[in-house]
């Protein structure tokens, strides 16, 4: 993967992306919002978008600004008790992969390891390093375990992080495009390929 960096602060030397949700191609029964989930972390750290990202909307030119955070805790006998980290299902090639420890990746594993060991299959939603058999979508003994852990029936002893990285953002939104900048918009974003290609439909569905 490459890793792209940039040595000046500001807006206008960090990342500038054009996204195209193809909000044409939804699939009507099943897509209730448009828009993208964002997640900022770390390179070598699962990220978990649907639990501390945040939703960008389509029609809007969206900044974010941020601020790098580092976390130091104290072991055992102190009360946060953390850890410097340790393998989960998360980590590839029996553990070799370099992820970095995560209390939501530790608790994932364990939900998982505790429906794989009551259910005899493995949930479709979280990694399945056992190689089981995926359980229904509609599995009742999954429902239970998820009903468990929700209810503390078990719990799972995942510490927090020694030393943690994170990101404050701060969001700013203005719309896009202006009324006299769309036709100059809509031609550039033709010019871009094929990932563009319903572009007309995708500004009709915004003015909508």
């Amino acid at each position: 993967m490459e890793i792209w960096q940039s040595s000046k602060s500001g807006p206008l030397y960090g990342l500038t992306l054009d996204l195209n949700i193809e909000q044409s191609d939804y699939i009507e029964a099943l897509t209730q919002n448009a828009g993208v989930r964002v997640l900022v972390t770390s390179a070598n750290k699962i990220g978990f978008p649907e639990d501390s990202g945040f939703s960008i909307a389509p029609g809007y030119s969206t900044s974010v600004g941020l601020k790098f955070l580092k976390i130091s805790r104290l072991k055992s006998p102190y009360k946060s008790n953390c850890t410097d980290g340790f393998h989960t299902i998360y980590s590839a090639n029996g553990g070799k992969a370099q992820t970095r420890y995560s209390v939501k990746a530790c608790q994932n594993g364990c939900i998982q390891t505790q429906i794989a060991s009551t259910c005899n299959c493995s949930a479709a939603a979280y990694p399945n390093p056992w190689n089981n058999t995926i359980c229904p979508s509609d599995d009742k003994c999954v429902d239970k375990v998820l009903g468990d852990y929700r209810d503390e029936e078990f719990t799972c002893d995942c510490p927090q992080s020694c030393v943690a990285f994170d990101y404050g953002v701060t969001i700013s939104q203005s719309k896009w495009p202006s009324a006299r900048y769309q036709a100059t918009s809509l031609t550039n974003l033709k010019n871009k390929g094929a990932g563009f290609k319903n572009a007309d439909a995708d500004f009709q569905a915004l003015a909508d």
